[in-house]
């Protein structure tokens, strides 16, 4: 079987990048399985790539999203590999599969991950939002042939949009360097109140928020111990921020 894993754009620390990460490596675990790992590398948005240069990923490079010339280029990488499935992640994954399929005629089958509901990050593209939404249910339901759902709740949330059944399979998401996690595992202190967030440190995630609530608890003397798991962009922004706040301990 050979499979395109295909994802749109690349950013340090998000769920469906880490997924594409694990899902690169599936040749190791099935013989039968030849694996080409692809990426449409939106420049503009000087993605960090490093993590995809060190496994050898093809880039199918892109001025902004409004240029359309990947289409071209990923119709000839399909064929040229000759797949089977072409595997995509996420809502923008989605996208770039169903038109793939009536525009460029594509006939590998489609396989996708759905890693839950989109939600605008900006006022501006609040309207976007059922769009997007709403193409990636038609997605599910008419072009995928298989979509992994990475929570139960996510699967039943689909069933309830009238994706049938025998196109959805629940697949959590793993850990594939378990020894990085050994390593350096988290200790909660038992006396304390212990709070833990884990995602992209990201401004969507409300991380931001989370430092100006902890400050407040800070003050009002409760004794805490706070968690932030994860990588991200505003990864040093968050630590300058604890800093100014007094929130270093």
């Amino acid at each position: 079987m050979r499979i395109v894993n295909l994802i749109w754009g690349f950013s340090l620390g998000a769920g469906i990048d880490k997924c594409y990460l694990t899902y690169a490596d599936l040749a190791s675990v099935d013989r039968d399985i030849i694996i080409k790992n692809v990426c449409i590398n939106v420049q503009s948005r000087n993605s960090h790539i490093e993590p995809l240069k060190k496994i050898g990923v093809t880039f199918i490079d892109i001025k902004s999203p409004l240029d359309f010339s990947w289409m071209w280029k990923l119709k000839e990488c399909i064929d040229g590999f000759k797949a089977d499935i072409l595997f995509t992640h996420g809502f923008n994954g989605a996208i770039v599969a169903m038109m793939e399929k009536y525009f460029k005629g594509m006939n590998a089958q489609v396989v996708l991950t759905y890693h839950g509901a989109y939600h605008a990050p900006t006022k501006a593209k609040k309207i976007i939002e059922p769009i997007y939404n709403r193409m990636s249910h038609f997605i599910y339901k008419h072009i995928a042939k298989v979509t992994i759902c990475v929570a139960e709740y996510s699967r039943q949330y689909l069933l309830k949009k009238g994706v049938p059944d025998n196109r959805l399979v629940t697949v959590h998401n793993g850990i594939k360097d378990i020894d990085v996690y050994n390593k350096n595992p988290v200790r909660m202190n038992p006396d304390m109140i212990n709070i833990l967030t884990a995602s992209r440190i990201d401004k969507v995630k409300g991380l931001y928020d989370m430092l100006d609530a902890i400050e407040i608890l800070h003050k009002r003397g409760v004794k805490f111990h706070y968690y932030m798991v994860g990588e991200g962009p505003e990864l040093n922004k968050l630590k300058m921020i604890c800093q100014q706040k007094g929130l270093d301990q």
